[in-house]
């Protein structure tokens, strides 16, 4: 349709606009004249005398008004939209927070802890028989394994079991293994959570989860309560200091936390339970963490020295049953574990596994020296690239 020529509202007079027909739209006027003309005039969107001119001329000139309708949006649609992004993006919001599952804050307990029987039938079991190179380690921990099997036998001597330990060492070198196979040992409920799932950005959130796995703690008590990483507590309250309510919240985690722990003493004797934390850096923790009846027994958990990698070779031989061949002695093995010097446990897990790999390659159906050495230069390649510094933790 050819553009209308522009007429302003002044010129709609009776002579000129008689027997024509006008449709009014929220901005424009557009009047058919008898003619055959077309003409159309802007409205301003406001109440003004110009409308109402408009309105008493066209009245005069008995123009018909065919059709009134709303050229634009209203207002009230406009702030309705505006309202529904609004909401739309609290619920987003809200979701993740919560985890997904839209049923508020309580349920995020689901993310934080997951128990696991130990002497169940679908557990991860750990033994200390699984468990290599770190043996004053195991002998430090076996005594709670004992207070765990028989806690009335230390209660009537007057004694505790002890509240926390603390288990430091560096990363791969066993901590999370031997808190696993303190509770298979001990034959008591496992629960699992990470320091780093505690604090978040909002306050309040952090406690509640500490509150939570400790309230599950004592129904299932006795059991152990293993914490990793907790030594993200305080790193996460120095990156979150300069966010609001940052550092709030995880100062009230782990105040929550340290509440908790004080209040295991007043567990009856023959249902205690113990927290195992893990750390790879023990210089950084706070030291309310650190006072007698919270982790007053600290476990160092260093790397292993040769012979503790040749025993962590074999462990790791056995328990995936690698079939080594006949020519690989032990004093062979024993030649590739001073080759590893400052590996942790989980680096000679994974040697082993590259060594079965390469056999696999060469078709072969046992793993012999060969696939060994070639593993252990292949791991020091990717070592050195990734440039792991060497840690002050050798026995």
């Amino acid at each position: 349709m050819a553009p209308f020529p522009f007429c302003p509202p002044l010129f709609f007079r009776p002579s000129f606009c008689c027997g024509g027909e006008a449709v009014i739209g929220a901005s424009q006027c557009v009047l058919y004249l008898s003619s055959g003309t077309r003409l159309f005039a802007r409205l301003p969107t406001a109440v003004s005398p110009v409308k109402d001119e408009l309105w008493s001329a066209l009245r005069r000139a008995k123009v018909q008004i065919v059709a009134e309708h709303a050229g634009g949006v209203p207002q009230i649609v406009v702030s309705g939209m505006f309202l529904l992004v609004y909401l739309t993006m609290v619920y987003t919001m809200m979701r993740r927070m919560t985890g997904g599952r839209g049923k508020g804050w309580g349920d995020a307990r689901k993310k934080v802890m997951q128990a696991q029987e130990a002497s169940g039938p679908n557990a991860l079991v750990t033994r200390f028989d699984d468990i290599a190179g770190i043996d004053r380690s195991k002998l430090e921990v076996q005594e709670v394994v004992e207070m765990l099997r028989s806690p009335g036998r230390y209660a009537a001597l007057g004694a505790s079991v002890p509240r926390g330990v603390l288990l430091a060492g560096p990363p791969g070198s066993g901590k999370t293994l031997l808190a696993r196979a303190t509770a298979a040992e001990a034959g008591v409920p496992f629960l699992n959570a990470a320091a780093t799932e505690f604090v978040e950005l909002f306050v309040g959130r952090g406690a509640a989860r500490v509150r939570q796995l400790f309230e599950r703690a004592r129904k299932m008590a006795p059991c152990i309560v293993f914490i990793d990483e907790i030594d993200a507590l305080r790193a996460r309250s120095s990156s979150l200091m300069g966010m609001a309510g940052g550092n709030q919240e995880a100062e009230s985690t782990l105040n929550q936390l340290l509440t908790c722990m004080d209040g295991l003493a007043t567990r009856e004797p023959g249902r205690p339970v113990v927290v195992i934390a893990a750390t790879n850096r023990p210089e950084v923790l706070d030291e309310a963490l650190l006072r007698p009846g919270r982790f007053d027994r600290v476990v160092q958990v260093p790397l292993p020295n040769a012979a503790g990698r040749l025993e962590i070779l074999k462990v790791h031989l056995r328990l995936r049953a690698v079939p080594v061949a006949p020519e690989v002695t032990s004093q062979q093995l024993g030649e590739i574990a001073e080759k590893c010097d400052g590996f942790p446990g989980a680096a000679l897990e994974a040697i082993v596994n590259e060594a079965a790999i390469r056999a696999a390659r060469r078709n072969s159906s046992t793993v012999n020296m060969v696939d060994f050495e070639a593993a252990v230069s292949e791991f020091n390649q990717s070592r050195e690239k990734t440039r792991i510094p060497d840690f002050p933790w050798k026995m």
